[in-house]
């Protein structure tokens, strides 16, 4: 049904294998986010020597809101979080 509706096979993965979406008690930073419809999605980081050595997500919405945070965490270890933000800047334009 997800790819009927336009998700693609890397989305479907993220979807179904939920990677890393759990809690993180020891993190140094939490933000959280609302999107315009109501989904929230809380993002965790661990951050040693200024890079991100652990991510993890929480997310409350739809199948397509927990996809951004299973790609962040697939694609954001061991960068340093300047080059992070980076990544982050170039995959939301």
């Amino acid at each position: 049904m997800l790819a009927e509706t336009g998700y693609s096979q890397t989305a479907i993965k993220y979807y179904l294998e939920k990677p890393n979406m759990r809690e993180m008690g020891d993190a140094d930073q939490v933000s959280e986010f609302l999107g315009s419809c109501g989904d929230t999605m809380k993002v965790f980081l661990k951050i040693e020597n200024d890079v991100i050595t652990d991510a993890s997500y929480q997310v409350l919405g739809c199948p397509g809101a927990g996809l951004p945070g299973g790609y962040f965490r697939g694609h954001g270890g061991g960068r340093s979080d300047q080059r992070q933000r980076s990544g982050l800047c170039q995959i939301s334009e």
